[in-house]
């Protein structure tokens, strides 16, 4: 009985090494997750703020965009309006004559300023 005894608190004891070896291992394993979340958490950080970077860059384009289609409209119009002048204009009936200038002209422009 003595030696069935001994042989059972031996198996015992082998359990409990085992189980203790299955436990430091399953912290191990738990350590190892840690540190794999805490890197994981640190990428989806850096992707948060790429994406907040680009949705900055996304906000500001549209504002320049937004400012540029509005300079193209108001030149738009300001060509139109002169489509229109130039139209009203070329429909009146003004003439333009262009004249030499006289040959006195030229002689009064040719003399010594000190006359």
């Amino acid at each position: 009985e003595l030696r069935e005894l001994k042989d059972l608190v031996q198996q015992k004891d082998d359990t409990i090494i085992q189980n203790r070896k299955l436990v430091m291992s399953y912290e191990s394993d738990v350590k190892e997750g840690q540190k794999m979340n805490d890197l994981l958490k640190k990428e989806v950080l850096k992707f948060q703020r790429k994406i907040q970077e680009y949705q900055n860059i996304e906000i500001s384009l549209k504002a320049e965009n937004k400012q540029i289609l509005q300079e193209k409209a108001k030149n738009y119009e300001k060509s139109e309006n002169l489509e229109n002048e130039n139209e009203e204009l070329s429909q009146s009936n003004v003439c333009l004559l262009y004249t030499s200038p006289s040959p006195r002209d030229r002689q009064k422009s040719r003399m010594p300023s000190s006359a």
